[in-house]
């Protein structure tokens, strides 16, 4: 057998059928048509690849990061079930969307922090720390959401603390 063919054979550049068809015309010896039917390189290749594979997924389940770039995504689910006019000091006056979940919906550039405290409207003029208005939520946490790459609004987990 010629170098060549032999290298071929042993790449996986020939199919396990054709390899079957070139013995029965007895263009290949069995041993070299057997050659095909096991490319060497190729089930090393895949082998290291499953390999490189079983890591990257087992990375990712213990929490490790996997890439770079963070997740931007915009949920197209929302519900809104109420609207509410707040007050925060940091902030002031301001709109925001009550969703099925809970969470409220405002404008990405209002800047919440988890700990700030919510208001109802009309209790802005007696609120903490000048009155005795208790604040209504608590944010815990704060999250942009995306559409694309452009800032579409401001999702703020909180607590409700009165009714």
């Amino acid at each position: 057998m010629k170098e060549l063919t032999k290298k071929i054979l042993e790449a996986g550049l020939v199919d396990k059928t054709v390899a079957q068809l070139l013995e029965r015309w007895h263009l290949l010896t069995p041993e070299e048509a057997a050659l095909a039917q096991k490319p060497v390189a190729v089930v090393e290749a895949l082998e290291k690849f499953v390999e490189n594979l079983e890591e990257l997924v087992e990375a990712a389940r213990d929490g490790e990061e996997t890439t770079d770039k963070p997740m931007r995504e915009t949920r197209l689910d929302i519900e809104v079930v109420a609207l509410h006019e707040l007050w925060t000091g940091g902030c002031g006056y301001f709109t925001a969307a009550e969703d099925n979940m809970g969470r409220l919906l405002v404008h990405y550039r209002y800047g919440f922090k988890p700990g700030s405290l919510l208001y109802r409207d009309e209790d802005a003029s007696v609120a903490a720390p000048y009155g005795g208005a208790s604040p209504l939520y608590r944010v815990l946490q704060v999250e942009t959401m995306y559409e694309k790459d452009r800032k579409h609004y401001t999702q703020l987990t909180v607590d409700k603390l009165d009714e």
